[in-house]
Formats: C-alpha cells, structure tokens, sequence
C-alpha cells in the first residue's frame, strides 16, 4: 500500500499535481535507501514515454537519471547543517521541492517528449542558442589582448614581467613566478569573460578563482612588491584564497573591499546590477563598504547596495546554490523572472525583451547548463504562467 501511494504521488508529480508536502514524502523515500523503488519508478515512465524502447538503453537510461537525481540529493543534504535539517520543517519542505523539481527537470531532458498536436517552444525557434563555454580574453600590462580560446591547451607559454604564464591541458590558466625575475614592480593583468563565457585562473601566491560570464578581474603577475594581494572583481567569481597571514588577500569592487587571509567565498557584483554580494563557505573575511564593515563566518552572505551605506548580513543561505553555477547548474529558489532572465541573458549571449505585461511567476529547481537555451526555456514553461519565445539572440518573454 505505501509503494503504491508512493507511485501514485510520482504520477502526480510528473502532472504538476504534487503539493509541496507530498514532495517532502516522496524525497523522503527517495533519501530512506529506497533505490530500487526509486529506479522502478524511473523506468516506468521511460516506459510509458518510449514503450518500444530497447531494453538496455532504457537501463542505461534509467541509471543516468538516477545517478543524476542521487547526486543533487546528495549535495543538499551536504549543505545543510543536521541541526537545522532536524529543526527547520520550511528548509526541509523547501529543499523536497526544489529537489522534486530537479527530478522532473532531469526526467524532462533525458526522455523523448511526449508527443502532441500543440505547438512547442522549438516549433518557435529561429536559431537556438548554444551554451557558454570556457572562453575568456587575457589583456597584458604592454595592451596585447590574447583570446584563450584561440590558443591550444598546453601550448600557451609566455614569460612577462615576474611571471610565467601557461595554459594547461584543461583549460585553466596559471601563472607562476619566474625565477629568472628580480623584485619587479607591481603590474595588473586583465582576465575578461563574454557573456557566454567562463573561465578558471591560478594567481601566482596558489590562489584559485573561478569567473563567471560576463566578468573581469584585474590582478598583479605576482605578489612580490606589495604589502597585500590587491585584485579588483566586476561580474562574479569563486575564490579559494592560498593561506599566507603575512599577505592579506582583498578583493575590491565598485564601493566594496573584501579581505581574507585564507578562504573559500564567492562575489558578485555586476555593474548593472543594485547590489552585491559576498557569500563564504569556509574561514572568515571582513566585507567593507562605505564607512563601515563587518565580519562575515561560513553560511552567511553580506548584500550592500549601490543606494545605502549599509551592510546587510544573512546568517544561513544555501551556499551550494549559489555556487552551483561553479558546477554547471543554475540553481533557482523562488527566484523571479528578472532574476532567471538575467542568469540566462549572461550565459547565452541573449537580449531578453518582455512582451506585454510582465510575468509574476517564481521558479524553484536545478537545471543543467549544458543544454540548449530552447530546452532550458522548455522547463521553465513547465511552472506555467510565462511563454517564451527565441529569435536570433532575443528571448521573447510574454504571459
């Protein structure tokens, strides 16, 4: 009786019918060691949507889906403190539901769509838009702009001022110091994303810093002749700062200056945007803006806005979603169309145009950056309440 309320709450699910409790119950089951249950209900439905399937694609199939599923349960069980798992029903119901999503969301792209007389989302497209990629400009202190994604991996090799600059086999750019070099003076290099683009960098004092699309960090070829580790952000990146207390690390931008001696945090702060963010996952870093500053401990996030002199602290945030950009996922949490729009606008290279009056929807779930813009869109009309249309570079959104 309980695997068939269990089934029978997994097809309402997949109906846009499931209440939020009933998600928690069903994530509930998931998370109990109940895998194999979990599996059959996989494979039914790529059963009742392929019914002629061959049989082991359909295994292989359901397998990825389930890895897929497990490892997104995984990582929110892992972001959430047990104290406040056992002592917060909203963070509990929040998370079954966001992760219910995500369920659908990967069922919704790994399976062949149902098939139906109404006109799609891809029946409207002019041109799909393909998903960023690791691409960044490199702007030396002599004016020479380099495109990485010109240059072949492990094939980069440049000696400037006190540093030496290579690219490895994957893609990351590091610089080390040069011991041919003396004590030189301090001078700024330039890493800049396009929209569509990111890109991961090694500083030359061990520092590792993810950057996001349509961002640029300006920072020394080394640390050699500075008291601090000075580097100026615009857009958002992921920093792990290398431990040395006698060099503090500080992050400036418009109005902000972050310092560290050793962490892992995250910063946003896009020119068009009205605030900006820092968010730490581990260690501690002081946030200054304005006159005034504040410390900021692990699970805490400080938003200041271009309009206050103020720094406003939140104490418990879900630091794995907001860093899930870092592992190729947009993560949403009631978030309003504004703000998916201007996710997605950055990492498709898109100019978003809204038609009529604006949609008040809000999203909650996990999707894959590694999709087409038109499948992305395609999930998120699944909320219902918001069409979208793409043609060329435009998102045409409407009611």
């Amino acid at each position: 009786m309980e695997n068939q309320r269990i089934k029978d709450i997994f097809s309402r699910y997949l109906q846009n019918k499931c209440s939020v409790e009933e998600a928690k119950e069903l994530l509930d089951n998931f998370h109990s060691d109940n895998e194999e249950h979990l599996r059959q209900l996989i494979i039914l439905e790529l059963n009742r949507r392929e019914p002629s399937g061959d049989d082991r694609k359909l295994e292989s199939a359901s397998e990825e889906v389930l890895a897929k599923i497990k490892k997104q349960i995984y990582r929110n069980h892992q972001n959430v403190p047990v104290s406040w798992w056992q002592a917060n029903r909203w963070l509990r119901t929040g998370i079954a539901a966001s992760l219910l999503i995500a369920l659908g969301t990967w069922l919704y792209l790994s399976l062949s769509p149902v098939q139906s007389d109404k006109p799609t989302l891809r029946d409207q497209i002019t041109a799909d838009l393909k998903p960023g990629q690791n691409k960044a400009t490199l702007t030396l202190p002599d004016g020479r702009r380099l495109s990485l994604d010109d240059q072949k991996n492990d094939q980069l090799k440049l000696l400037t001022g006190d540093a030496e600059i290579s690219k490895t086999t994957s893609g990351q750019l590091i610089y080390q110091h040069s011991p041919r070099s003396g004590p030189g003076f301090t001078v700024f290099h330039t890493l800049e994303t396009p929209k569509g683009g990111q890109y991961q960098i090694k500083l030359a004092d061990g520092t590792l810093v993810w950057l996001n699309s349509d961002s640029k960090l300006a920072y020394p070829a080394t640390f050699k002749s500075a008291g601090t580790r000075t580097v100026k952000l615009t857009g958002e990146a992921y920093f792990e700062v290398a431990h040395n207390p006698a060099q503090p690390f500080i992050v400036q931008t418009t109005g902000q200056t972050v310092e560290v001696l050793g962490t892992h945090f995250n910063m946003m702060a896009y020119e068009n945007d009205d605030h900006q963010e820092t968010t730490l996952l581990k260690g501690a870093v002081k946030v200054g803006f304005s006159t005034k500053s504040k410390i900021l401990h692990p699970g805490q996030q400080a938003q200041t806005k271009l309009n206050s002199s103020e720094i406003y602290i939140l104490l418990h945030v879900d630091t794995g979603k907001i860093t899930s950009w870092r592992e190729g996922i947009f993560t949403f949490d009631n978030s309003d169309i504004d703000d998916v729009m201007k996710q997605l606008s950055r990492w498709y290279d898109a100019v978003v145009i809204y038609q009529g009056e604006k949609p008040s929807v809000t999203f909650t779930g996990v999707i894959p950056r590694n999709n087409n813009l038109s499948k992305v869109l395609e999930v998120l009309e699944l909320a219902g309440g918001v069409k979208f249309k793409i043609e060329g570079n435009r998102i045409i959104v409407r009611r």
